[in-house]
């Protein structure tokens, strides 16, 4: 792979290749790299530099017009992209994010969550998630990881078809930041032109073609045009939305946006700290240290209860997963730390403490949304939850709390609530210090659908109406599921860039 600053181009000048791809953070690094081995040439276009210390700037200052959410905290413009953002601490040093594929009934239409239904199932994605695996650093036996925990490392005796043990497996960002960049360094017909920040896509006359991403030269110095056969966004879950959304040369309400859905149904996954468990015995104690971060078979992994596919449907809730940590009554928010301090109280001062840490699955929602100042070109993120959030965010942990009781497990300290809904549509849950925010994963802003009147673009991510643009990441689930997004997203950067390969236009 060849390296350029685009700061070195003169203004009005072009530059040309078979696919562009816009974004080199793990997706479309993974694209670029799938599209190369079929011996494609490529150009890939990163708005930052090629570390956060060389970061482009903002465009304009965001804000937030929903629940509190500050975006700009959330993302990073740099060669590898938010992977310069995950967070989670390996004992190596490195840091890392948890991967694990989505679960069959996170593709499945369901008639409690609206417009929910991926075009395809997991059998589709499956052969792409074992290269995503690779990509990651992990062998693809952890695609089987249920079975073999099952056999050598037994979990708590829960019931099964109410509340499940899963692991989650970690991979660390070098892989797919500088110089990793998902393999791509090693592509010889990739071309990266960092500093290139792309404020638009030209279309022809009938807007069924894009002829050009244009790219803004720093300080004013003019503009770039890169040209291709076919263009490929993949700039994250928000940056997605706004290139299409900005993209108004011929369409005024931007590429893609005729049912006026890109930007909408933007979801997240809240997350905070909801209850608090004093184990029965100490061989519950011992069993609880499986759901810390530990190594086995050379894997990094970390176990967490979720709701089995069975009582989401029965009882109609989203998905929903929490983690177990030890804790102590002061390192806990104010209301929480009431409970531990009353849990001691019934236990003893010695009693040992665990944390239940939540992550609920976002249903879709066409007025939570992401769109863009005309002035600036700056994001305005509209976050906003539902009843249906809540209720699951709630009856979870009372599920949670049931099983750990029936199975003697031990007892499930939770706060109290003003109603199912945890008080959401009274408002009274805000009174209550619960800190819920998001995981910093941007979901559903270009959402997939066959039908080009509920989605931006199709099975194949190609957006709807153009013939030669395709958006792919975490912009294009119809769904979040309760999982991580990136292993998916980079498995649906596998599946284009190798449906692309294949295309009678680029061979």
């Amino acid at each position: 792979m060849r390296v350029h600053d685009a700061r070195e181009l003169e203004a009005g000048s072009e530059v040309h290749a078979d696919v562009c791809v816009i974004g080199a953070g793990p997706v479309g690094a993974t694209v670029a790299a799938e599209l190369a081995s079929a011996r494609v040439d490529v150009i890939v276009l990163e708005a930052g530099g090629m570390t956060p210390d060389d970061a482009a700037p903002p465009r304009g200052v965001a804000r937030d017009d929903g629940l509190p959410y500050g975006v700009e905290d959330t993302r990073v413009r740099a060669a590898g992209g938010t992977a310069h953002a995950w967070k989670v601490h390996l004992p190596t040093g490195s840091m890392a994010a948890r991967m694990r594929p989505f679960d069959p009934i996170d593709f499945a239409e369901r008639d409690w969550v609206p417009d929910s239904g991926w075009p395809f199932d997991l059998r589709e994605l499956t052969p792409f998630y074992e290269r995503a695996y690779e990509l990651a650093g992990l062998p693809p036996a952890a695609l089987d990881t249920d079975q073999w925990l099952e056999e050598e490392l037994p979990p708590l005796a829960l019931d099964p078809s109410r509340v499940r043990t899963i692991p989650f497996h970690y991979a660390s960002r070098e892989r797919f930041t500088p110089p990793s960049l998902a393999g791509l360094p090693r592509a010889r017909n990739a071309v990266l032109w960092h500093h290139a920040d792309v404020i638009e896509l030209a279309t022809d006359p009938s807007a069924r073609a894009v002829v050009g991403a244009v790219v803004r030269l720093p300080e004013g110095r003019g503009e770039v045009t890169v040209r291709a056969k076919v263009y490929v966004v993949a700039g994250g879950g928000v940056e997605n939305a706004r290139i299409l959304l900005a993209s108004t040369q011929s369409l005024p309400m931007g590429i893609g946006n005729d049912e006026d859905l890109v930007g909408r149904y933007f979801m997240e996954h809240p997350q905070g700290v909801a209850a608090v468990l004093v184990p029965r015995s100490p061989h519950v104690v011992a069993a609880l240290r499986l759901y810390a971060l530990h190594e086995f078979r050379g894997e990094l992994t970390r176990r967490h209860l979720t709701l089995a596919a069975y009582v989401q449907t029965t009882e109609r809730l989203l998905g929903y997963h929490a983690g177990l940590w030890p804790t102590e009554p002061d390192w806990l928010p104010d209301d929480l730390r009431d409970l531990a301090l009353h849990a001691q109280q019934s236990f003893g001062p010695d009693a040992p403490l665990f944390a239940f840490s939540f992550l609920v699955e976002q249903a879709p929602n066409p007025d939570s949304r992401v769109s863009v100042s005309r002035d600036d070109l700056s994001l305005v993120v509209d976050w906003r939850l539902t009843p249906l959030e809540y209720r699951t965010l709630v009856r979870a942990q009372q599920i949670i709390q049931e099983e750990f009781h029936l199975r003697g497990l031990g007892t499930v300290f939770t706060k109290p609530y003003a109603d199912e809904t945890g008080g959401f549509e009274t408002g009274t849950w805000r009174t209550y210090d619960f800190p819920i925010i998001g995981a910093h994963h941007h979901i559903g802003t270009t959402r997939m659908h066959e039908n080009p009147r509920r989605g931006v673009v199709d099975a194949d991510c190609k957006v709807h109406g153009v013939d030669n643009l395709y958006v792919v990441g975490t912009s294009v689930f119809p769904t979040s599921s309760h999982v991580n997004p990136t292993l998916t997203a980079i498995a649906l950067g596998v599946r284009l860039g190798q449906h692309l390969g294949r295309l009678p236009a680029l061979r």
